[in-house]
């Protein structure tokens, strides 16, 4: 990896809804479009949380787009989920990662730039 201050026996996760291919772009302008930041994390299991919690987030945007998802004769979110189904990919930096501080643990990692898509995890 680039980073000095990162371990290079240390692999970097990112966890998302979106399908990446091996040396795809993780990057800010990305799923958000707004985003000043993409991120990642030395943890594994953090990862895959927080892509669990897009399935939820999406879900709920979803809903503000077709209000009758979730009503009879619309879509379920267990429809939904089995479609959009949480997946975390091994990433490495781009150029220099951050410490995301703003974050509840330690190993996150924030980049202006992104990260390369190495492999899907899980």
């Amino acid at each position: 990896m680039s980073n000095p201050n990162l371990n290079p026996k240390q692999f970097l996760y990112h966890g998302t809804v979106h399908p990446f291919e091996p040396g795809d772009l993780v990057t800010p302008q990305g799923a958000h479009g707004d985003s000043q930041y993409a991120w990642a994390t030395s943890h594994l299991e953090e990862a895959h949380n927080r892509a669990r919690d897009w399935v939820n987030y999406s879900w709920e945007d979803k809903k503000k787009v077709n209000p009758t998802w979730n009503k009879p004769g619309g879509k379920k979110f267990d429809e939904y989920a089995a479609e959009t189904p949480p997946r975390v990919y091994q990433v490495e930096p781009i150029g220099k990662p951050e410490p995301l501080e703003e974050h509840d643990s330690e190993g996150a990692v924030k980049s202006r730039v992104g990260f390369s898509v190495i492999k899907r995890v899980r």
